[in-house]
């Protein structure tokens, strides 16, 4: 067990569906998109390749997913004070975010398709 990390079950369950919809946006869309996760600081990353992955991409061709804009990419969730920026809501915040943005790019897809 970490000890840098509780384990919540409620945010278990959220980070489990950011990552399945990750997986859907990179399976069933044109896009990448990439989840990481730091234990040390319990916090994840997200970011997407619209156009999908390249070797020549640089920054200006992929973004991140960002909940409560702290001038960092990551979305923290560890122990605070803070319980609207920190705990499971910023998690649920990302995964409306990704949920939102599959449909769009899915839409997207739909549209070449036909």
């Amino acid at each position: 067990m970490s000890r840098h990390t509780k384990f919540d079950e409620d945010i278990e369950d959220v980070i489990s569906w950011i990552v399945k919809k990750c997986y859907e946006i990179s399976t069933t869309t044109k896009a990448d998109a990439f989840f990481s996760y730091s234990p040390h600081t319990s916090q994840i990353d997200i970011f997407i390749h619209p156009n999908g992955w390249s070797n020549e991409d640089g920054e200006e061709d992929c973004f991140h997913i960002t909940v409560h804009n702290n001038g960092n990419h990551c979305i923290y969730f560890g122990d605070t004070d803070d319980g609207d920026n920190y705990g499971v809501s910023p998690l649920k915040e990302a995964l409306k975010e990704l949920d939102a943005l599959c449909k769009e790019l899915r839409g997207q897809t739909d549209e070449k398709d036909t």
